[in-house]
């Protein structure tokens, strides 16, 4: 108890596919839980509408505050690695504003293997060795298999 949560994401509706039971079960526990997003989501240019359904999402699932990042050079696109210097100044503003001490994010497989994704997890990996973030809880989802995703037992 007493946590102030982020679930570190890169697209809008990563909140709720990826991370919803989290955040619930985070809630719950009476933890402070934020959303930091580091893109609009304009892969097919409907950012905005992606935006207002991440905060109304964020809202029904109790987050105490969401951000969403509107910078170019985190694009998003599974063909491009994201800058891992301009992620870290992000997250490091943020830990500092809110005074995080957990920090929810992907794996180094990125669920789907997605870029941006997989680039979440990287920073995060450097951020680790940074005395600023010693006392900082980290933790990732386990990505599984295509086949364990689809199997479903008779």
């Amino acid at each position: 108890s007493g946590h102030n949560v982020l679930i570190l994401t890169a697209h809008p509706d990563d909140e709720t596919m990826f991370f919803g039971p989290t955040i619930i079960s985070e809630v719950m526990a009476n933890r402070k839980v934020y959303v930091l997003c580091l893109s609009k989501g304009d892969y097919y240019g409907i950012g905005g509408r992606r935006v207002r359904e991440l905060e109304e999402c964020c809202r029904v699932l109790n987050v105490t505050a969401v951000e969403v990042v509107d910078d170019n050079r985190l694009k998003d696109t599974p063909s491009e690695w994201w800058d891992q210097s301009v992620i870290a100044k992000y997250v490091d503003q943020f830990v500092a504003k809110h005074s995080i001490d957990r920090i929810i994010s992907f794996d180094d497989y990125g669920i789907s293997g997605h870029s941006n994704h997989r680039a979440l997890y990287q920073t995060l990996v450097t951020l680790r060795a940074d005395p600023k973030f010693a006392h900082i809880s980290m933790y990732c989802l386990d990505s599984v298999s295509i086949l364990r995703k689809s199997y479903y037992p008779s």
